[in-house]
């Protein structure tokens, strides 16, 4: 698969390629301004996950410009098993106003 991102990596042994500056964000809700500074100035990764709190304001920065954003998201580990799973992503989809979420990871608990 050819990028579309201009200055991107290829994302491990996948298909996928993403944005070498990306921004993650977590427990932060002061509105969409600092993210769509970020996506200017030419962040066009986003890492976020359903337990940081930040999926809604982060679905609102690249309205208008989904197709030049890579969104990835993350599962809480208290939800392991795939039924709920599988519910998490229809929520992160619905809370990050897309029908795609090209990177969906299953956080682990640290055993520390």
């Amino acid at each position: 698969m050819i990028s579309s991102f201009p200055h991107s990596q290829p994302l491990g042994r996948t298909n996928a390629w993403i944005p070498e500056v990306g921004m993650g964000i977590r427990y932060y809700s002061e509105g969409t301004e600092p993210p769509i500074a970020g996506l200017n100035a030419g962040s066009l990764f986003i890492d976020t996950a359903e337990s940081y709190g930040t999926e809604t304001i982060l679905g609102q920065a690249p309205q208008g410009r989904r197709d030049s954003v890579f969104l990835a998201s993350k599962v809480s580990p208290a939800h392991p098993r795939k039924p709920d799973v599988f519910q998490c992503i229809d929520a992160s989809l619905h809370r990050l106003s897309t029908d795609l979420l090209p990177h969906f990871i299953t956080a682990c608990q640290s055993s520390s």
